[in-house]
């Protein structure tokens, strides 16, 4: 078992490890900033894949119309998409594009 746990350990440690290096890549080639509703959207989105629009929302700890307009921005660039769920089309899902403008 502590075998086990330490696997989940170290397989966090490399998650996090790629999603810091992920958004220090992002940082570098965009004008975003993580203390901006859109630096706040794309790093939860880097630890979380899919999440629903809501919880995406709860994160960036911004107003409604503060965090539509932020992701509005974010996909103008190329940078997130918006899908209805596969097993509900009532959710809405946000994802990372792979490459962006």
């Amino acid at each position: 078992m502590n075998d086990h746990n330490s696997v989940d350990g170290e397989g966090a440690a490399v998650l996090s490890q790629k999603a810091v290096e992920e958004f220090m890549s992002f940082a570098r080639n965009t004008p975003f900033d993580i203390l901006t509703t859109e630096g706040k959207i794309y790093f939860f989105l880097l630890i979380n894949e899919s999440p629903r629009i809501k919880e995406v929302m709860i994160a960036s700890n911004s107003s409604y119309r503060g965090f539509y307009l932020s992701l509005g921005k974010l996909k103008r660039k190329g940078l997130v998409e918006v899908n209805n769920g596969p097993l509900d089309g009532r959710v809405r899902r946000v994802s990372l594009l792979k490459t962006g403008t």
